[in-house]
């Protein structure tokens, strides 16, 4: 079975339409493409999550906030809904909304692939470097412990709670990624960095405007012309990016 997790971008989202026209700043033509595959399929899971991304990268955050809040209250929801929702708050300056948000996500009737929350978990260790008082770095190591430890470790999420964690080395993270296709193996890299360097931000070796430069130029490659359609969309499907993009525009 394939770890969900680590390939996340479903074969739908790779129709180009949408997501060269918010590429190209052209945000009300792929906003709507994604609003009538919506309507068409209203109640799908990819279908809520493409056009909440959408909102997202075109900087609608009050609207993919409604959007993935809808997802959260399904009788059935899914971890990622509150993992967005989140992201969408973080950017909002609503952190103690988001960190709830992560929160609960924990508790949802459905995870990606592994079918262990996790992704909250790993947003709730970033989120701990920012606003200890709301949650403190000790006990959101303590949750993705918790989650870890119940994936399977050969799993992608399993493997990347470790690494977050310490217990394993970036090159056995990375390891992991070869044999996947390039734009798969692109995206779950940059996911990597990402969270190298708030592993560094968090243990106190980096300080906050260290991080925001990083990951600044994380942002700007992963947004770059060199970047093709495939491996953004890859790259747009965690929502790590989106709290990297709000994190890096706050640099003086």
């Amino acid at each position: 079975m394939p770890d969900e997790d680590a390939t996340s971008a479903d074969a739908s989202m790779t129709w180009r339409s949408p997501w060269e026209l918010l590429r190209r700043s052209d945000f009300d033509g792929g906003l709507q493409i994604l609003c009538e595959q919506y309507e068409l399929r209203p109640t799908a899971a990819g279908e809520r999550k493409r056009l909440g991304i959408g909102y997202l990268w075109a900087e609608k955050y009050d609207a993919a906030l409604a959007h993935f809040t809808i997802g959260t209250k399904l009788q059935r929801n899914c971890e990622i809904d509150f993992a967005y929702a989140g992201a969408a708050e973080w950017h909002l300056g609503n952190p103690a909304s988001a960190i709830r948000f992560w929160r609960s996500g924990l508790k949802a009737q459905y995870a990606v692939g592994c079918r262990v929350c996790s992704m909250t978990a790993r947003l709730l260790v970033v989120a701990s470097a920012f606003e200890p008082y709301l949650v403190s770095k000790n006990e959101a190591e303590r949750l993705l412990l918790e989650a870890t430890e119940r994936i399977e470790p050969s799993r992608w999420s399993g493997l990347l709670g470790r690494f977050i964690l310490g217990q394993i080395d970036v090159s056995e993270v990375k390891q992991w990624t070869e044999n996947r296709d390039r734009e798969v193996k692109e995206a779950l890299n940059w996911v990597v960095d990402f969270y190298s360097i708030a592993r560094n931000l968090n243990h106190s070796e980096i300080d906050v405007e260290g991080f925001r430069r990083y990951i600044l130029s994380m942002v700007e490659r992963a947004c770059s012309e060199s970047t093709d359609i495939k491996t953004l969309i890859h790259i747009l499907s965690r929502p790590e990016f989106f709290l990297a993009r709000t994190e890096a525009a706050k640099i003086g």
